[in-house]
């Protein structure tokens, strides 16, 4: 399943209340040409706000976000379905003093719907050249993206009078740098992947501190040694050497290809990202803001790619292109997805318990179902312990990053 990201802007914010309110979703097409399909995806809204009821015994019907951080700044009060409109509409209650004080000042002006798309998208039947697509939320973050100039929203003040206001209108750059740090990127890409590996020949029998001083990996023309790299997985093997540290430009793709790198052991992944931030600093590199670029340059490709494709769905016939936005789009798994692996694991476990004691009940001892269950229990808490120790590690990494930065 795909993920999807959809800026909505707010209809009202209420100063006395500290809540904000719009619409979620709606069947109507968007910026980027997809229209979410209501029907389909009301069950799915449903689905997410009654586990949050469930699980906060009725305080909660949702989780809100700043910015898509796993901070949570909020809760959802209230969910209306309006079936004649085909629109979904929400309140939320922000508690964090930081993110209402950027709802106040018109820093945050909208919501942003986090999730994944449930199987293909279509072209749509009713709205032409856009296509449609079911949606599966998983949560809903405050944000700043700008929106249009003559959008309006009510404001009501602490005096429980209303006033109404209009959002403000951010002009685009003439240049903008997130396209000239991509292009740089890309370019230190292609060099590294296209560059041969030589190595410097050993005279005597090495130790493993000898060889990582002899051998070489040659990286954007230059000759690097496994001190140079953020991870060696084998110092007598250049090609598990990973994501080089020797200048300013290779630190910054290190920040950005971290997550995506292949080949470091989990338990590997704290160390290595300590060090690529050690590096940063080293090199006067700014480690928050460039995650935050990070993530500009993803959304900005993403958002190209999407509406290219939407608008020329008959024109493109290369697959590479069709998929390109779904490709960028892969989500991390995190910790939300660590909470449901471990709600599922406790489900069946349960289930082994009823099945148990039917067969008890109705005294079928032959039944396989209970042993096949335990099975399945054994087999589920392994991922889950995977999961967990791979998840916690990245987290911490990130958390250490963003403290030591």
């Amino acid at each position: 399943m795909e993920n999807f990201s959809k800026f909505i802007r707010f209809t009202k914010v209420d100063a006395a209340k500290r809540e904000v309110s719009g619409i979620v979703t709606a069947e109507a097409p968007d910026k980027d040409f997809e229209v979410c399909d209501y029907e389909k995806s009301k069950p799915y809204y449903k689905a997410w706000s009654e586990e949050f009821n469930k699980a906060t015994d009725g305080k909660s019907l949702g989780n809100l976000r700043e910015m898509h951080n796993l901070s949570a700044v909020g809760k959802a009060l209230d969910i209306q379905f309006n079936d004649a409109e085909k629109e979904i509409t929400m309140t939320f209650k922000v508690v964090d003093d930081n993110a209402w004080k950027k709802c106040e000042e018109r820093v945050y002006t909208g919501f942003s719907q986090g999730g994944r798309k449930v199987g293909e998208q279509i072209p749509d039947p009713v709205y032409k050249n856009c296509q449609r697509y079911v949606a599966n939320p998983v949560e809903v973050s405050l944000v700043d993206n700008p929106c249009l100039p003559d959008a309006h929203f009510a404001y009501v003040k602490a005096d429980g009078t209303t006033e109404m206001r209009k959002f403000l209108k951010v002009e685009p750059p003439a240049s903008d740098p997130r396209i000239a740090a991509l292009e740089q990127e890309v370019s230190l890409l292609k060099a590294a992947s296209a560059a041969p590996i030589t190595t410097t020949p050993v005279t005597q029998e090495p130790t493993i501190e000898t060889v990582a001083k002899a051998k070489t990996k040659k990286v954007g023309g230059k000759d690097l040694t496994a001190s140079d790299f953020a991870y060696v997985g084998d110092p007598d093997k250049t090609e598990t050497w990973k994501l080089p540290l020797h200048d300013a430009s290779h630190v910054r793709n290190a920040l950005a290809r971290f997550n995506q790198t292949k080949g470091i052991p989990a338990g590997e992944k704290a160390k290595v990202h300590a060090k690529i931030v050690a590096a940063a600093k080293k090199f006067g590199i700014d480690v928050a803001s460039e995650q935050v670029k990070i993530v500009a340059i993803k959304a900005a490709m993403r958002k190209a790619a999407r509406i290219y494709v939407n608008s020329n769905l008959g024109k493109v016939s290369n697959e590479h292109i069709l998929s390109l936005d779904m490709d960028m789009g892969k989500l991390n798994k995190g910790m939300w997805e660590v909470s449901r692996m471990a709600c599922t694991l406790e489900d069946v476990a349960c289930l082994v318990f009823g099945v148990a004691a039917e067969q008890d009940w109705e005294g079928d001892e032959d039944s396989p179902l209970p042993e096949m269950l335990a099975d399945n229990v054994a087999a589920l808490t392994e991922t889950l312990l995977a999961m967990v120790e791979e998840e916690t590690s990245e987290m911490l990494a990130q958390v250490r990053g963003r403290v030591k930065a």
